[in-house]
Parts: C-alpha cells; structure tokens; sequence
C-alpha cells in the first residue's frame, strides 16, 4: 500500500469481518483510494516535514499552510535567524513581536514597497503522528459502503416509453 494509506488492511478486514484473503487486493485499493480523497491533491495528513517561504505580513501573525504543526525547526526573515516567536499548533499561526516585515522593492518615489518578495523562510513539521480514530472509522465506513454498492448490481431491470415495453 501507499505511504499515505489512513487504515491498515487487518482493520478494515476485521471491521468488516472478513477472514480470508481473496479480497486483499481490492481492499488495499479502496484504502489507497479512500485515503488519496480524504486527504485531497495527494497530500498527507501524516507527519511531514515542511518548509515555506512567505511573503510578510506586516502584522503580528503569519499563518502556515499545513496543520496540525508538531514544531518549528527554523524561522528566517531575509535571511537571518529569529527565535522570538510564539507558536498556536492546532490553529497553525505563528506570533511574534517584531511582527513579519513585508520587503521587496519599489518603482514609486515614496519607497513604498510595490514588488513584494517571499522574505520569510519557516522549516517545520505538521501533520499527525498517529491517524486519529476518526478518520481510520470512515476510511472503514466509506469502504464498506463502495463494498455494498459494487456487490448490489441492481441496475435497470424494465422500461416503458408509451405503447412500447420492454
């Protein structure tokens, strides 16, 4: 099975109470495919390690793209190191004081910056570490339900369309 997979085959089968193993191969696709659509545009819920460069905010907060965050390796903001930050895991925002700058350049006399450049860099980890007991149970119910679906091939049995049945 894929890396990605939400359910280890023996749960599912003793979920559905299956014992024998000629089904092993459809179950392991309905679990990859399960898995591939809960989690969406092949990315994982599982924990993985990421890094981000952002444009700054100019505010307090910046907001990271995956969640839960598990820690934070590194924050850099134009390039040098900063650790005056507090961490929201759950919500995935990160605080600081000192705010993320917006930096870039600018064409207008003012100075005020126009071409906003991806000036902060955060290396982090998010993701679940274990798959929590909801979602493996709809993994289970979404494959049990395509199960009674592929198994009820009930399909057109008669039609009428005026004088003429078939």
């Amino acid at each position: 099975m894929n890396a990605n997979a939400l359910i280890e085959l023996d749960t599912l089968k003793q979920f559905l109470g299956i014992t024998t193993t000629d089904k092993d191969l459809i179950l392991e696709m309905y679990i990859e495919s399960v898995s591939d659509y809960i989690q969406g545009n092949g990315e994982s819920i599982l924990a993985t390690d990421y890094t981000e460069k952002l444009k700054g905010t100019d505010t307090q907060n910046i907001l990271l793209n995956h969640r839960p965050i598990n820690s934070i390796e590194s924050i850099k903001i134009d390039g040098t190191l900063v650790d005056d930050y507090e961490l929201y895991k759950s919500s995935g925002i990160v605080y600081r004081d000192g705010g993320f700058p917006i930096s870039g350049s600018s064409n207008l006399m003012s100075g005020a910056v126009t071409k906003i450049k991806k000036n902060i860099e955060i290396t982090y980890n998010a993701g679940y570490a274990t798959i929590p007991s909801d979602l493996k149970l709809l993994v289970c119910e979404l494959v049990k339900s395509q199960l009674e679906h592929d198994s009820n091939k009930s399909g057109l049995k008669s039609y009428d369309i005026d004088d003429v049945s078939k």
